[in-house]
This record gives C-alpha cells, structure tokens and sequence, in this order.
C-alpha cells in the first residue's frame, strides 16, 4: 500500500515522496525497505533516519526529515491501526490437519485453518477466516465469529459463544462450571451450571486465563474488553465494553463491571 494511500486512512498528512509501497510494519531498530515505524520525539525520529525505514509516523510539529512522514496526532495509535489494516489483510487458505477430529455435523465457513490434534465436536458452528491452532478442543454446540483466533491449547466448554474478531491466547479455558456449592448436614451439593459464556466482538483474552459459564443465566464479556493472562472470572460475571483487566485479577461470582 502506498504512503499517500496509507495517510489517508490514519487522517494523517503525507511529507516527501508518498508514492512508496509499504509493505510492512517494525520497530525503529529493525525497520528496512518497505517497513513503516513511528517516531513520538525529535530523538526517535533521528534514530529512525539512521536506518532503512521508507516511511516513519511522527506527530505534526516535528522538523522536516529526509525520510518519508506521515504526520498525525498520535503516531503510535496510527501505527497500530496500520497494523490491523496489514493482519485483516491475511487470509489463510482452507486447512484441516489429518490428526484434528471434526464432527459430520459442524458447520465450517469460509478459509478456516484447523491445526493438528484439534478436536471440534457436534454442531458447533465456526465463522470465516477463523484460525484454531493445535490441540485446542471445541466442545458441542458452540460458536465462533468470523476473523476470530483460538491460539494452541484452548477450551471452549459445550454452547460457548464466540463473536467476531475473538482473540483466545494459549491455555485459555471458557465455560468450565462455576464455584457453586451448598452445605447441609455435613455435605457438600453441587449447584447447577446451567448457563453459558458469552465473548462479544473484538475482545481478547490472555493465555491461562479462565471465564466460568454462569450458573442459571450467562457470563458475558463485552466487546472491545481486554483480559490479560492468569485472570479468572467467575459464573454468571458481566464486564462491559472495552474494559482493561491486568493479569491475575479474580472477579468472583455474579459481580457486574
């Protein structure tokens, strides 16, 4: 994609010779031929001219360089949607590895890659452009939007629903059953997990992190929410949009953010 082609969708302004093709994002250290990177400060954007960047980010003040710029209001949130318009752009061919087991009765959309020792059980329904990486196990009934990544080693207990964009880091497990139990004389009775989990659009989770399924109703994620690693989130929990959640937090049950 070329320069001039790029400041537009980032609402930037294009300096020096905008017709050059980009064909990938780095860091100031690592950037060559074809690489964008961004530049907040006068001393990052002189570092960045010591190398063989062809376009740097920077913010609209800065000095003129003898590299390429696209000048906007926050350098590195425009390097991150670049980002995303570069990965959205990544589709990989349709793939089922010979050791996964996918049920008769799954509905698999368009260009979706299954890799090895990946386990998807009856009617479960995933989206198009959905990665699901080796040994991670897609319990009956549930759902996976579309552009949605399931990374190595991931559980989604039966009638999970996924939306579209879901990232799920290593070791996830969602939909297990809720800490639930009653005393009376001397024991100890289970009560019923009887709901599911439900992760809207664009929400990504950290590896080893697990979401229980709700006891009566459903333990919902919304979208845009960001949960980091080694966070457990109890049954029948409802966090809202575009929540933030540092590593090792524990929400116990039925709490609403």
């Amino acid at each position: 994609m070329k320069i001039k082609e790029l400041a537009i969708l980032v609402k930037g302004i294009a300096e020096g010779d905008d017709d050059i093709n980009i064909t990938g994002i780095n860091s100031i250290g690592s950037a060559g031929l074809g690489d964008i990177t961004f530049a907040i400060d006068d001393e990052h954007l002189t570092s960045a001219e010591k190398s063989d960047v062809s376009c740097i980010l920077t913010n609209p003040i800065i000095r003129k360089s003898s590299k390429p710029l696209i000048k906007v209001k926050n350098p590195k949130l425009s390097f991150i949607l670049i980002y995303n318009i570069f990965k959205s752009r990544e589709v990989r061919d349709a793939f089922v590895h010979p050791t996964a087991v996918v049920s008769m009765s799954a509905k698999i959309g368009n260009h979706v890659w299954i890799g090895p020792g990946v386990v998807i059980e009856d009617n479960v329904t995933i989206g198009d452009n959905v990665i699901i990486e080796s040994n991670s196990v897609v319990n009956k009934g549930s759902q996976i939007g579309s552009l949605s990544h399931i990374y190595p080693n991931v559980t989604l207990y039966e009638n999970t629903k996924l939306g579209n964009g879901v990232i799920l880091h290593a070791g996830a497990v969602i939909g297990a059953d809720g800490f639930g139990y009653v005393k009376e004389d001397g024991k100890i009775y289970k009560f019923p997990q009887l709901g599911s989990v439900i992760i809207e659009d664009n929400v990504e989770i950290g590896a080893n992190t697990t979401i229980d399924r709700g006891s009566l109703s459903d333990t919902v994620i919304g979208s845009g929410t960001k949960i980091d690693n080694l966070c457990q989130i109890a049954h029948n929990v409802k966090i809202g949009k575009n929540m933030l959640m540092a590593a090792q937090c524990g929400i116990a049950g039925s709490t609403i953010i």
